[in-house]
């Protein structure tokens, strides 16, 4: 069995923090665990800076292009990582047959770009770029005709804790501090990045198996909220804890 958690929201939600988090308490567990980094700092990367992205994307072409990208970056690693996983299962299998379900953990996943593009339109054309359809049917996702994620966790953004709404400099620096992420590539004002949460709200929440995780000012306790909800979803396989994920969750 392969257990496919993607985590999402807005930029600075802490998604990369606490995939390192989760793995390393899935791996303490004795889970193997493979990941899928986020699809758009790679691209950014592979630009050489993240000035030259800001660039490409000021028209509505560039954007455009470079959500394309993003789109076929993130498939590209989804099919490798699913390779991986399928051949882990296989020979743990073989070896430990009752073990516990491979886990493979998303960064962000293939419908998150459709909250970083200027409307529905660009998005519908971003996906005929790359020939990808997405279905969402009885609360589950299937992506290229295959099944996609099983539990989807949305990690609201930190910069949802800033009520500045300036996209000057000093915004930037504010939105930094409210979020432990060291992400170099960021490219997102504390404004936009509450907006781009909301849309990834509204992309997602709709999925059977959906966790909305509040920001809060103590990050470790938002990080803590999310290891006690996955280790509550796997209680099959670890020893069930109570969940105290309502207690914020509205």
């Amino acid at each position: 069995m392969i257990l496919r958690i993607l985590l999402t929201g807005g930029p600075h939600s802490g998604k990369t923090t606490v995939t390192r988090q989760l793995r390393e308490m899935l791996e303490a567990r004795g889970v193997p665990v493979v990941c899928i980094a986020e699809a758009a700092t790679s691209v950014i990367q592979s630009m050489g800076s993240k000035n030259a992205a800001l660039v490409c994307q000021r028209s509505r072409l560039g954007l455009e292009l470079f959500q394309a990208a993003v789109l076929r970056t993130q498939h590209a690693n989804e099919i490798v990582c699913e390779s991986l996983a399928l051949t882990i299962e296989r020979e743990t299998r073989r070896l430990r047959p009752h073990f516990a379900p491979i886990v493979v953990l998303f960064d962000r996943g293939v419908s998150d770009g459709q909250a970083f593009v200027a409307d529905e339109s660009m998005w519908d054309s971003v996906l005929k770029r790359c020939e990808c359809k997405i279905d969402k049917v009885g609360g589950s996702m299937r992506v290229y005709g295959r099944p996609s994620y099983d539990l989807i966790l949305h990690l609201q953004s930190q910069a949802c804790l800033d009520t500045n709404d300036c996209d000057s400099n000093n915004a930037r620096e504010e939105y930094s501090r409210v979020s432990p992420e060291t992400n170099t590539e960021r490219l997102h004002t504390s404004a936009e990045a509450r907006k781009q949460d909301d849309a990834l709200f509204s992309i997602y929440s709709d999925h059977r198996d959906f966790m909305w995780v509040p920001a809060l000012e103590s990050f470790e306790e938002k990080s803590e909220l999310v290891m006690q909800f996955v280790r509550h979803y796997m209680h099959p396989f670890f020893d069930q804890t109570t969940c105290s994920l309502c207690e914020h969750v509205t």
